[in-house]
């Protein structure tokens, strides 16, 4: 049979993040479809502010669309997605039970009862209130003009044992990871906010800021292995992917599964 089979993974977020009131960001959210028999994905990010973000990587050709949707839009996407208990429902499962699912699965990353957490939900789950408020939001957000000047996006994601399982993709290769300070990736701030919003697309502007982080890792003998790089930090091991709009923006097989694969050979510094 053709059609996918996924398994389902729900972990909590890499760390919580409880910045200070004065400091915190607009309640956003943001989401990547993979939809049955369909190369690539889309992906929605918006914010209460009305602030979106569409990126179709479902075609050779990456398109990229930026602007602002009715607040409205989003404060009923959010309430629909509070109101599904989507991350309650699926934290009282327990740690390691996979789920096999058919057809069509939203990866969902936002914030809940102040922590943000990522699951991973086929389409038959979604309750009619979230998929109308999620059809509306895409509805406007795919009419929004191209968005320009973006020279690469880079995505976070913390490695874990359950994991997003995609046919056909390559086991990942990794030797030993490197172990890097959070103090020392703060002072590259797309990378800093990518480990900050993990599965959020963080838009590198300019070849001058890709060359700081690509120098950045070379530094810190962190290995560039087709567009990802894996290595440690004391929260836990990461992967970061490096996309490019020109090549189409599609995650290589290596990176599809983003957490998956063969175990690392190097020591590893955290034990989940």
């Amino acid at each position: 049979m053709q059609a996918a089979m996924l398994v389902l993974a729900l972990c909590r977020p890499a760390h919580a993040v409880r910045p200070p009131a004065a400091t915190l960001e607009p309640a956003a959210i943001w989401m990547r479809v993979f939809r049955e028999g369909v190369p690539g994905y889309e992906y929605i990010e918006t914010d209460e502010n009305g602030g979106a973000l569409y990126v179709n990587a479902s075609s050779g050709n990456m398109l990229v669309e930026s602007g602002d949707i009715k607040k409205g839009l989003v404060r009923d996407l959010l309430r629909e997605l509070e109101n599904a208990d989507t991350f309650d429902v699926a934290l009282e499962k327990p740690r390691g039970q996979f789920m096999f699912m058919r057809g069509s699965v939203y990866e969902i990353t936002a914030s809940h009862k102040g922590e943000l957490l990522t699951a991973r939900v086929p389409e038959s789950n979604l309750t009619t209130g979230f998929k109308l408020a999620f059809g509306e939001t895409r509805q406007a957000v795919v009419k929004l003009p191209r968005m320009k000047g973006v020279y690469r996006f880079i995505t976070a994601s913390m490695h874990k044992k359950e994991t997003m399982f995609i046919p056909d993709a390559k086991p990942d290769r990794r030797g030993e990871t490197v172990l890097l300070e959070i103090s020392d990736m703060e002072t590259i701030a797309p990378l800093n906010r990518a480990l900050l919003k993990p599965h959020r697309l963080i838009p590198i502007e300019s070849k001058k800021q890709y060359d700081q982080l690509a120098e950045f890792m070379a530094v810190h003998s962190v290995a560039n292995e087709e567009n990802v790089y894996n290595f440690d930090t004391l929260r836990g091991r990461w992967r970061l992917d490096i996309i490019n709009p020109g090549a189409g923006g599609e995650l290589s097989p290596k990176n599809k599964n983003a957490a998956g694969g063969r175990k690392p050979r190097g020591k590893k510094l955290i034990s989940k």
